[in-house]
């Protein structure tokens, strides 16, 4: 049932198919498998649970799916390369996404059919990721945006910049709910009559900059509560919010420049991603004109400092027990501050599951094999831990 060494099947001709290795469960070595020009299946590997090195698939003509590696544990694998199988176009399966969100080494994906193109576009299916317009777009009327679902029924991904200004026509967001993902950047300005960001409520990775000006009439941004990270700079400007809140989920190491300017009702600013930026940033801060609390970096460092013995305190007081587990996890909380929300991510910042008043026992049976982040919402502050699954 086992191989010791490596598993070669290479500049074979007249393999169609793997059925004689049915029995193989563990490689001990790499499992190369190169230059079989008629190999269209890899079923026959459906028991193999774990290699020992690398995952190399090049150059075989004739296949079209990696079904049939489904079950190969993804920690097992170091490198994985997916190159010239001209026919590939189904490679989201559960092993090799699983992988590719936390690889164990190096990444070669290129020269297959669609859908196997590229690691992103590979991770972009295993995340239900259908992207449109790569050009990007522009909405400068509330008719575009209301057509947007109608003209792009499946589209969950802008491949370009997205884009809502200038005419003053527009009062709500609410056609681009669909949205999960922005590939380059996000911005929205100048439209008197737009008051909320709702219809943004999905959307959890920007790849370029996130820019919200002069929406004065816009009291807070929480539905972009859900944004998880951000590939630039972060321009807040001439709204008329009271809070960052709805930024709190943004990792500070992925914001390049940070501006936050003339949002005169804006006094609620030391929230703990701004905070951490502060101390570490990663380009240039603007920081002026805003209500007290937030009219300079500053006034929002000392306020960050306040809250540092409160957060110090929850988050040695939160653990996860089993880690690594299967079935369920145990939040163990020694404080005597309420749990509020407990929110389980995957490594590419999607929500798996989400428990309000979370029972202090989570089911955790849906989830597959792999890496995730636990988050943990009390009075006192967030506290994120990392969970294995088995």
């Amino acid at each position: 049932n086992s191989i010791g060494g490596s598993l070669n099947l290479q500049n074979n001709i007249a393999l169609t198919n793997l059925t004689g290795l049915t029995n193989i469960t563990s490689i001990g070595g790499d499992l190369i498998i190169t230059s079989c020009e008629s190999l269209n299946t890899l079923n026959g590997l459906d028991e193999l649970i774990s290699v020992g090195g690398e995952l190399i698939i090049i150059g075989n003509d004739s296949l079209t799916s990696l079904s049939g590696i489904d079950n190969i544990n993804p920690g097992s694998i170091t490198d994985l390369s997916i190159e010239y199988n001209p026919s590939l176009s189904t490679c989201n399966i559960e092993a090799i996404c699983n992988y590719l969100v936390d690889p164990n080494g190096e990444v070669y994906i290129s020269n297959n059919d669609e859908g196997c193109q590229s690691q992103y576009q590979i991770i972009s299916i295993c995340e239900n990721y259908f992207p449109c317009l790569y050009g990007g777009v522009v909405f400068t009327t509330q008719q575009e945006i209301d057509d947007f679902p109608i003209n792009y029924p499946n589209c969950n991904v802008i491949g370009g910049d997205l884009t809502v200004a200038g005419s003053n026509t527009i009062f709500n967001l609410n056609g681009l709910s669909n949205l999960i993902h922005i590939e380059g950047s996000l911005s929205v300005s100048m439209e008197d009559w737009l008051w909320s960001l709702e219809g943004l409520d999905n959307i959890q990775t920007i790849g370029g900059d996130l820019t919200i000006y002069g929406l004065q009439g816009m009291t807070d941004i929480l539905p972009l509560s859900n944004l998880t990270s951000v590939g630039g700079s972060i321009e807040i400007i001439y709204l008329g919010i009271s809070s960052l809140e709805g930024l709190k989920n943004i990792d500070p190491a992925s914001i390049t420049d940070l501006t936050i300017t003339n949002n005169f009702s804006l006094t609620e600013c030391d929230i703990q991603n701004i905070c951490d930026y502060l101390i570490d940033p990663n380009g240039t801060i603007e920081i002026h004109d805003n209500a007290p609390g937030c009219n300079s970096e500053t006034e929002i460092y000392n306020a960050c400092w306040v809250k540092v013995d409160e957060t110090s305190a929850i988050e040695n007081s939160i653990r996860i027990f089993p880690n690594p587990a299967k079935n369920t996890i145990t939040i163990l909380n020694s404080s005597n501050t309420k749990i509020e929300e407990i929110n389980i991510f995957s490594p590419s910042g999607k929500t798996i599951l989400q428990k309000k008043d979370p029972a202090n026992s989570i089911d955790i049976l849906k989830l597959r094999a792999g890496l995730y982040f636990v988050e943990v919402k009390t009075g006192m502050g967030n506290v994120r831990r990392k969970l294995i699954v088995e």
